[in-house]
């Protein structure tokens, strides 16, 4: 007599034998998957950093009308006589947005400046910033960092979807003087998963 079948007992054997492997190789992939994200931000920071690096400038200068009577900025005030001549302001390039203040940043390295932000564009920048010829990073720099790693505006991120942080402090962050990173997988500043672009000592 033949054997038609397999009996309950074999096929549960067989269930957790499949359900045992799939585990384990679903563990691996994720381990996988974790190193390759913490390596592509590591990369995107040192990209990010070395193209800040080679820039030739530190700060961004806007010429503004600090006492509001040149609103059309041709230098006549309205009315019609000279305008008061415009005042020089100052901020740190690459996070020159007016989130904290005019020029003020917001600790997030800029993408494509608007006066408003939007889904596309990173915002809120003053006119005169604009006008001014700030660009942002990526069209300043042109930085070699994939498109995965850039958001919709403009803005370079991590693997893990977030805006890369820039601060600039002499001494605090190297010989640079300025410090980029990405926050990790878990997205908060200082924690161990941080991905830095100085040495610490």
């Amino acid at each position: 007599m033949t054997r038609r079948g397999f009996t309950m007992m074999e096929v549960l054997i067989c269930l957790v034998v499949v359900a045992i492997l799939s585990s384990m190789g679903l563990g691996a992939f994720s381990a996988l998957r974790r190193r390759g994200d913490f390596s592509a931000a590591a990369a995107t920071v040192a990209a990010v950093a070395a193209a800040i690096e080679q820039y030739p400038l530190r700060t961004w200068s806007v010429s503004y009308d600090h006492d509001g009577d040149d609103p059309e900025d041709d230098g006549f005030a309205t009315g019609g006589g000279p305008a008061t001549p415009q005042r020089l302001r100052a901020g740190r390039i690459f996070d020159c947005d007016d989130t904290n203040g005019p020029l003020g940043g917001d600790g997030l390295i800029d993408g494509q400046p608007a006066t408003v932000a939007g889904t596309d564009r990173d915002g809120p920048f003053a006119t005169e910033t604009l006008r001014s010829g700030y660009t942002g990073f990526l069209a300043m720099t042109h930085a070699p960092i994939s498109g995965r790693f850039i958001d919709p505006s403009g803005r370079p991120r991590d693997a893990w979807r977030k805006p890369l942080r820039i601060a600039w402090a002499a001494g605090v962050y190297g010989t640079a003087g300025f410090g980029v990173w990405s926050a990790g997988r878990d997205g908060l500043d200082g924690t161990a998963d941080d991905i830095i672009s100085w040495s610490k000592p």
